[in-house]
Formats: C-alpha cells, sequence, structure tokens
C-alpha cells in the first residue's frame, strides 16, 4: 500500500513540519515513527477528539462468592478521523486507541466489630498494555492486536467516526483472609495514558494523548456498597501511553498482604501476622518488620484441645506429653487423661519453638502426643502448616498402624 500526495498536501506537511521545528526539542515525535516519504505521517490525517468523558464515580456492590464488585465511571473516547486535504491511499488505515496501565493503587482496609484497622491487602497489576479482554476465563487474551485497546476502524477515501469506551473493575474479598474483620474502605487509584493511533503498512503515528487517574476512595458498607465522591482527573498531556506490547493488565493482577502500623500489628489476630509473613512476595517490607516484631512482643500461646479415643494404658489414664517442634522443639507436663477424655495444653510459647525471622511458607509445626506413664506409648504426630490456621474439626493424629489413639479436638494461637 502507499501513500499519495498532491503538492497542496505536500505544502502543508511542509508548514506542519516548519511549525514542528518551532515548538521545540521533542516536539518531532508527534509525526511518529514514519521515515520514508512514502509512509504514514501525522499531517495525512485530521483528527478531531471529542470528550472523553465519563459518567459519575467509581461504585460498590455486593459481587459474586462472597465479594464486593467494584466498577469504574464508563470513560468515552470519541473521534472523526479523516484523510487531509489532497491525502488519498490505494490502502487501509486503522485507527483506534491505544492504552497503557502505568500503575495501580488498590488497598482494602478491613476493620474489626470496634472499627479498629486490622488488616490490609493490595490488588497491584505491574505496568502493563491495556486492552479488552476476550472473557472471564481468558483475562490475558486480548480482543485485537497490539497496539490497539480495542477495535479499530477502518480509514480509507471517507473518513471514520471512531468510539470506544473504558470501565476498569475488580473484585474485593468482603472478609480478611483470616476472618479478622470486614472490608470497610477502599483507597488509591490507578493511572492511565491513553492515546488515538493510526497505523498503515506497520507504521504508527499517535495524535490526541491522555494521562488521566481512576480514584477508589470510598467507604463500604455493612450491605458491600459504596461510592466514590471523586471525579476521574483526565487532562492533555504530551507523554506517550509507556508500554503498547506484552502481557494485558487485566490478566496479571495479584494481591499483596500488608498491616497499616506497628499498633495494628500489636493488636491484629495472630493468624494475620503470620498469613503476612507465608506470602513475602505479595507484601511489603514494612509490614513484614512489624509482623516479626509483634510475635516477639506478644509471644503467643499454643492452646492445643486433645480427645484420646483409647489409652494407651490397661489401667488407668494415660500421662500424655505434647511435643511440638519448630525451628526448636519444647515440651508439656503431662496431663491425665483417660478414654473418650478430653485434656488441654497451653504451656508452650511461641519463641518456644520459632524465630519469627525465619517463618516462611515452607514452615510448619509438627505436634506429637505420646503416653509417658507405665507402659509408655508411641507418639502419635500432626502437621501443622503456615500461616496455622485455627483447627476447629477433630483431626486424627497419626500413630503406629495409624491406630488414630488421639485426636487434636482444636489448635491455635492465642
Amino acid at each position: 500500500m502507499a501513500m499519495h500526495r498532491t503538492r497542496r498536501a505536500e505544502r502543508h506537511q511542509q508548514r506542519e513540519a516548519e511549525q514542528a521545528e518551532q515548538q521545540g526539542p521533542g516536539f518531532d515525535q508527534e509525526r511518529g515513527n514514519a521515515a520514508a516519504q512514502e509512509a504514514l505521517r501525522r499531517s495525512d490525517l485530521v483528527v478531531r477528539p471529542v470528550g472523553p468523558v465519563f459518567d459519575g464515580h467509581a461504585t460498590a456492590r455486593q459481587g459474586p462468592e462472597d465479594t464486593t464488585h467494584v466498577t469504574a465511571p464508563r470513560v468515552h473516547f470519541d473521534a472523526r478521523a479523516d484523510l487531509a486535504p489532497g491525502v488519498t491511499t490505494d490502502g487501509i488505515i486503522e485507527f483506534g486507541l491505544a492504552q497503557t496501565l502505568e500503575s495501580t493503587e488498590r488497598h482494602l482496609i478491613y476493620e474489626d466489630d470496634r472499627g479498629r484497622e486490622v488488616f490490609r491487602t493490595a490488588i497491584t497489576v505491574p505496568r502493563s498494555r491495556d486492552a479488552q479482554y476476550v472473557d472471564d476465563s481468558h483475562l490475558d487474551e486480548a480482543v485485537y492486536r497490539a497496539p490497539f485497546y480495542s477495535q479499530p476502524e477502518c480509514i480509507m477515501e471517507s473518513g471514520v467516526d471512531f468510539h470506544t469506551a473504558d470501565q476498569p473493575s475488580f473484585d474485593a474479598q468482603n472478609g480478611d483472609p483470616v476472618g479478622a474483620g470486614r472490608l470497610a474502605r477502599i483507597e488509591g487509584h490507578d493511572h492511565l495514558r491513553s492515546a488515538f493511533v493510526a497505523e498503515h503498512d506497520d507504521t504508527q503515528v499517535f495524535f490526541q494523548r491522555y494521562d488521566w487517574s481512576i480514584p477508589w476512595d470510598m467507604e463500604i458498607s455493612e450491605s458491600h456498597r459504596g461510592e466514590s465522591d471523586r471525579d476521574v482527573d483526565m487532562h492533555d498531556t504530551r507523554a506517550m501511553p509507556s508500554l503498547l506490547e506484552g502481557d494485558i493488565a487485566t490478566g496479571r493482577a495479584r494481591d499483596r498482604y500488608g498491616l497499616p502500623s506497628m499498633d495494628a500489628a500489636m493488636n491484629a489476630p495472630i493468624e494475620s501476622l503470620f498469613y503476612v509473613l507465608k506470602y513475602p512476595e505479595r507484601g511489603d517490607g514494612q509490614s513484614r518488620r512489624w509482623a516479626i516484631e509483634a510475635l516477639r512482643r506478644r509471644n503467643p500461646h499454643l492452646r492445643v484441645q486433645l480427645g484420646v479415643v483409647e489409652t494407651n494404658e490397661s489401667f488407668g489414664d494415660d500421662e500424655i506429653v505434647l511435643t511440638a517442634r519448630g525451628d526448636q522443639t519444647a515440651n508439656t507436663e503431662a496431663v491425665s487423661i483417660g478414654t473418650a477424655e478430653t485434656g488441654e495444653f497451653s504451656s508452650i510459647r511461641f519463641l518456644d519453638v520459632f524465630d519469627p525471622e525465619h517463618l516462611s511458607a515452607r514452615s510448619a509445626l509438627h505436634l506429637s502426643a505420646a503416653d509417658t506413664g507405665l507402659i509408655s506409648g508411641a507418639a502419635h504426630t500432626i502437621r501443622w502448616a503456615m500461616p496455622f490456621p485455627t483447627v476447629n474439626r477433630a483431626t486424627p493424629m497419626r500413630g503406629p498402624a495409624a491406630d488414630g489413639r488421639y485426636t487434636v479436638l482444636s489448635a491455635r494461637w492465642e
């Protein structure tokens, strides 16, 4: 395909080039990457943007499967694109929108029944090409090829009216990962850059560009509803969308967990601290340091309720010692428990078995129960992995020939 220009069009382009030179350094990038005489130039098209316009503010409502669905206002991009006077083409020029999600800050704040912040999750997306995706089962598949955000229009001899719209959204869990609080507040924003772009024979030229942000700040009610009172912040810019190829943004979202302060770490459920330490790649260094320090200061007790299905002793109760093995090993005093009876162990402290600095996703606590009476019995064991979720249902311990003599009825750090 080739571009054809009359002398009038060439003079028009020469004047634009002179104007561009007067604008100073950097303005020549407005002409795109067309270098050859027959390649597409910015001056070959007349583009008249309308807007952009946006509808309302970000809102939240009850979503599927115990989530809150958060939606941005719909943002509309419209433009009229025509060939410049005296310019013809024997091929097709594709015209549309290119867009980059430059950064995200989506902070989910969870509060307990007393209104205290107990946990914080951040949904992050690395800088990515932004594009409409195929469907919810193919979040990483763009509808149309790069650099276009959506289906472009084709300019031949007649011009086109182009329209597309974007409406970012995400789902937030109603409760924090350990059930300590409910979603009470959302903070942050998404930062995007958009530009109208035309492509002809692999040559791209860019037109009007926009830098815009979606504020997510809102309170969330107990019925999982909310609305931001802040408008979309949008303005013209000379900056280009910075990434127009590669994986698209919708398939790259990740959850990050954190704590807002040292005070919050001291008041948070113990399990929240373990959660932060299990997933360091999803958190931040400061939250990890707060969690480690809080575990050292609080040094929680291990509380285990043990049930005896049948004693090891022929007569009388079993004298059971509970052993906990993590980085180090600690034992309780013996507790007498008979058949079909229960006993409680609570003398082991966290620092007896772990250094919080060394906790990771691979950490686990091995609990063993053994009769130390007249007829010493073999140990029965159970493995309890990070983040040590509260055990609140009967879990048989493994023993010789899997006899299930002892059962953990509950286990928790407190």
